[in-house]
């Protein structure tokens, strides 16, 4: 139902630690594979992201970043911050969202599954070599300009797959029960708060479920949830699923954190609001939220203090300033069909049967 826009959570500003954010609405991180062969920012990849900061959002976050070399990277052609020579290009990139009047954050990623690993197979000094792959990312971003960084602890990554009960089967400090498989994250999350300094904002994404016989269920994430926060974690990001060791990509776990058509809207929003009321630090939540009232409603029932969008930014960039100006009718609304996805897990530039519709 529509709303005037003046009475609307979705539009009120929110501080996130010392970051001011002028709405409740996030560019979530999306695979693009628009980054150059090394991971390089490409002219299109900046413009894009330009374009969906000058359409309103509060917060962009860029796509999962990979803080390794190009063998763990998450895509061929996905952002990279795993040399110093990355600072000057990724900086420009921060800035032109920046003037658009938006924050602006970066997802660190590794992938192990990427090169066919699970974490008991990497020896205690490579383990180690892990963690100061992500602590020198996160340094490398803060020096580039960025506002905010995330650390990507959810669906079939290298920090999810350490915090998984199904996929760390490793017998040393960094498995063996919940405070092992914490240890990765605790470690990597303790030094970058040393590294930048108190003042700045970091965020993990975590699943609020496995949706995996014998993974992590919503019971292990408020638990996880509540022990980064500890360590100095300013927002919880909570996704779901994104597992592919039942059926790949094409699994029912797989399908939580990119929800399709057939999935009630707003699919994950109930793990956010049980993470919320343990977490005690802003709460942000994504899967399906297609159109401003979905987005409303969640935060009023208190769900979640933020609402990331990924597929809806896709298809009309101007989403939020539509929403905010009252022009609902003309928002492009995602048909949440998955085909962007799809193209996207090949390793295709992004594309958008809706966006390429206007």
């Amino acid at each position: 139902m529509k709303r005037d826009p003046a009475d609307m959570l979705l539009f009120r500003p929110l501080t996130v630690h010392n970051l001011k954010l002028k709405n409740r609405l996030v560019m979530a991180p999306c695979g693009t594979n628009t980054a150059s062969d090394e991971g390089f920012p490409t002219e299109a990849q900046v413009e894009y992201y330009r374009q969906r900061a000058e359409g309103g959002v509060g917060l962009v976050i860029l796509e999962a970043t990979t803080v390794n070399h190009h063998r763990r990277r998450r895509e061929s052609n996905c952002l990279g911050i795993y040399e110093d020579r990355f600072i000057r290009p990724m900086r420009t990139l921060a800035k032109k969202v920046q003037d658009e009047g938006a924050r602006v954050g970066v997802q660190l990623v590794d992938s192990l599954v990427r090169i066919g690993k699970k974490p008991a197979d990497f020896s205690k000094e490579e383990v180690h070599g892990i963690i100061e792959d992500f602590v020198q990312g996160a340094v490398r971003a803060q020096q580039a300009g960025f506002d905010l960084v995330e650390l990507h602890m959810a669906h079939l990554y290298t920090l999810a797959d350490f915090l998984s009960r199904q996929t760390n089967r490793r017998t040393d400090e960094f498995g063996q029960g919940m405070a092992g498989r914490l240890r990765i994250a605790e470690e990597i999350l303790g030094r970058a708060r040393q590294q930048l300094g108190s003042d700045f904002t970091l965020g993990c994404r975590i699943n609020g479920d496995e949706f995996v016989l014998g993974g992590n269920t919503l019971a292990d994430s408020q638990v996880i949830a509540q022990r980064l926060v500890e360590l100095g974690a300013d927002v919880i990001s909570v996704s779901a699923g994104g597992r592919m060791e039942a059926d790949g990509s094409r699994g029912y776990s797989f399908s939580r954190c990119i929800p399709p058509s057939q999935m009630p809207d707003a699919t994950n929003a109930y793990l956010a609001g049980e993470i919320r009321r343990v977490a005690g630090v802003p709460i942000m939540t994504a899967g399906k939220i297609g159109d401003p009232g979905v987005a409303e409603a969640v935060l009023q029932e208190g769900k979640a203090d933020l609402i990331a969008l990924g597929r809806p930014l896709l298809a009309d960039p101007a989403f939020a300033r539509k929403a905010q100006e009252g022009h609902w009718e003309e928002i492009r609304l995602c048909r949440f069909d998955n085909q962007c996805m799809a193209g996207i897990l090949d390793g295709k530039p992004w594309t958008c049967v809706v966006y390429q519709d206007q």
